[in-house]
């Protein structure tokens, strides 16, 4: 008991004290976790602002190119002395210019307008000459901007572009201002450097303008506020589970802004957080097992033995190892326990042995009382003994009887033909006949052709015996029965006519109904129309008519779900 509290108490220091370290660790791990992680997605952005910046400013370049070429300045020159042009420039500038293969590599276009006295000149094609035009927005500011690039987003034919124009001046006549160039960039030309720009989780950024726009990717898939788009302030903040990342550019009045979920944080704090608990938990893990060693030692045996005792409550019964370090107490309780468990071992084999043989008589029993053979004797002899009495009725109801027990049986098999379906029903009849004395007339019609094709049996009889019970026996009033096999149109036909009283055709309905929820009062017919639908599917089910005040019950197969040969299966 004494070792037990001092392995108790020393156990409880260690946790306290691996607690106290592990919490203050952790605090400082997960403040510079958290520190690296903006920081690393921040110069993610910042090299992201550097790439655009520079593929903007390789498309300055251009348009300065452009502004300055010889060809550009004669003929904006001479614009500036008479209002005609000899070579129009936007066709100097499709055709022969030599920094077309720039403008097609951002998938872009230039356009080019003379500027003089205050106004602005763009070709009519119409006319075939410049004519002054509507000053637009874009023109205006880049006016303003005095020969300063004007840089801002726009849409053309509903496809984004970057426009980045600016005022041309006079190489020969500085500082004339003598036209505005524009080259419009494809936004979409930009998306390449993004793959550059991997946040988290393999997000990318958004491209904004100043007025808060996404220029790129085109949708806002996380949802961004307005009020985080538009917010100036450099740096990060948390909105609505999201850490939000804004690095402006220094030459652009754009900005990157980054968008990682919170829980990326957190699953990084977490992990650090896991391998604290798994570390602080293989050391209390392995204090305890050396705390516990000796008292383990000491309880082993008897928490052994109480196991063995709890599988005797889920009913195994298996003996107890008895192991030579144990203590001569502890040996005893293992040996009282085997006892015990050979005892209960030997009581119930003899209960479950006796019960087996109890169960074993009574099938044999059972099965000596309806064993086919005894039954074909049984019949057997009565028929001689009737013969005996020279009862030629009863012989042959007896013999009808056991082909009828012969056929029912069919040796296990489901299936016979129809030709031993009709003998069925023949047997049946004979004995319903001499039963009612010759009270009714059968006719019974088959196509020789039907009369090889397997059906299941016990099909027909049960029709037939529905019609005498039904048709004539409830009224005491006897009249014909017909059978009919035929094949129509691909299809075997059985039909069962009688002229007896008119069927109920409602209550037949509802008696072959498979969902019916009463208890079922007419077994034959519900039987028959179940296996039917199990075998052939549901449209050869038993269908019931009234024609020319007879009563017609109809089966109906597909002759391809037959087969045809003997009654063997």
């Amino acid at each position: 008991m004494q070792l037990k509290r001092l392995v108790i108490i020393n156990i409880f220091i260690i946790v306290t004290a691996l607690i106290v370290i592990g919490v203050l660790v952790f605090s400082t791990i997960n403040t510079t976790l958290n520190d690296q992680f903006i920081y690393s997605n921040q110069l993610v952005l910042e090299n992201g602002a550097d790439l655009i910046e520079e593929f903007i400013k390789d498309n300055k370049d251009t348009v300065l190119d452009v502004a300055i070429d010889p060809e550009i300045q004669k003929n904006l020159d001479a614009f500036q002395r008479k209002y005609s042009i000899i070579n129009d420039l936007n066709n100097y500038t499709d055709t022969q210019w030599p920094y077309n293969h720039k403008i097609k590599s951002v998938a872009g276009f230039m356009e080019i307008y003379p500027y003089r006295e205050y106004k602005v000149y763009a070709f009519n094609d119409t006319l075939n000459k410049y004519e002054a035009i509507q000053k637009e927005l874009w023109m205006i500011e880049a006016i303003k901007n005095d020969g300063a690039f004007f840089v801002e987003t726009c849409e053309v034919n509903n496809t984004p572009y970057v426009k980045i124009a600016m005022l041309i001046s006079s190489v020969d006549n500085w500082p004339q201002k003598t036209g505005i160039i524009a080259l419009y960039v494809k936004s979409e030309v930009m998306l390449s450097l993004f793959y550059n720009m991997r946040l988290e989780n393999t997000n990318i950024p958004y491209l904004v303008n100043k007025y808060g726009e996404i220029i790129l990717p085109y949708e806002n898939t996380h949802k961004i506020s307005e009020e985080d788009l538009i917010n100036p302030n450099e740096g990060w903040w948390k909105r609505d589970e999201q850490i939000i990342i804004n690095v402006p550019m220094t030459k652009l009045d754009w900005k990157l802004i980054g968008v990682l979920p919170e829980n990326e944080l957190m699953e990084k704090s977490n992990d650090v957080r896991n391998t604290f608990i798994i570390v602080g938990g293989i050391v209390v893990i392995f204090l305890v097992l050396i705390s516990f060693n000796f008292s383990m030692w000491i309880t082993k045996p008897i928490s052994n033995l109480a196991k063995e005792m709890s599988k005797v409550e889920h009913n195994e019964f298996k003996e107890a190892e008895v192991k030579k370090s144990y203590g001569r107490e502890t040996r005893q309780l293992y040996k009282q326990f085997n006892y015990m468990i050979r005892r209960i071992n030997s009581l119930i084999d003899e209960v479950y042995l006796a019960q087996i043989k109890e169960k074993e008589a009574e099938l044999l029993a059972l099965q000596q009382q309806i064993n086919p053979h005894f039954l074909y004797n049984t019949l057997d002899s009565i028929a001689w003994m009737s013969m005996a009495y020279k009862a030629e009725d009863i012989r042959y109801m007896v013999m009808s009887l056991a082909s009828m027990m012969r056929y029912s049986l069919n040796e296990g098999n489901n299936y016979i033909t129809v030709r031993d379906e009709l003998e069925q029903v023949r047997n049946y009849l004979g004995i319903q006949e001499i039963r009612y004395d010759n009270k009714f007339t059968i006719t019974i019609k088959a196509e020789k052709e039907t009369l090889d094709y397997k059906i299941i049996k016990l099909i027909i009889q049960p029709l037939v015996e529905n019609a005498i019970v039904h048709g004539f026996k409830d009224t005491g009033v006897f009249g014909n029965i017909e059978i009919s096999v035929e094949i129509v149109k691909e299809n075997l036909i059985v039909k069962v006519i009688n002229d007896g009283v008119e069927i109920d055709l409602e209550k037949v309905r509802k008696l072959l109904e498979p969902d019916i929820k009463e208890k079922p009062k007419h077994y034959g017919l519900r039987n028959v129309n179940d296996r039917l639908i199990k075998s052939f599917g549901k449209g050869s089910a038993i269908k019931f008519s009234v024609e020319n005040k007879r009563t017609v019950a109809t089966i109906m197969i597909d002759i391809e779900l037959l087969q045809k040969g003997d009654t063997s299966e």
